[in-house]
């Protein structure tokens, strides 16, 4: 089927979308680390006490937040890159 001419065809974005320093799917991964520590932080709150389910949530979000920028700068499909010499030897 051919395209008319005087139609022009929208491929989207041809980027990643980035959310504050966030890419793409590390987006959710971030979410879910936000989200997990309100959850903590009002469990705790209604069990322990206040600051204490205060100081769980920040602590978790915060360490969720930092291995998730961390693991981003390894890239989407954290590649193992080894560094030395390979010997390959014939199994036949």
């Amino acid at each position: 089927m051919k395209i008319p001419e005087h139609h022009s065809v929208h491929k989207g974005l041809q980027a990643p979308l980035i959310f504050r320093q966030l890419k793409g799917t590390f987006i959710y991964y971030g979410l879910g680390c936000l989200l997990s520590g309100l959850l903590l932080t009002m469990l705790l709150s209604a069990l322990i006490s206040l600051w204490a389910g205060l100081m769980a949530g920040v602590l978790i979000s915060g360490v969720g937040l930092g291995i998730t920028l961390h693991v981003q700068r390894k890239g989407l499909y954290q590649k193992s890159r080894f560094q030395g010499i390979v010997h390959l030897t014939k199994l036949i």
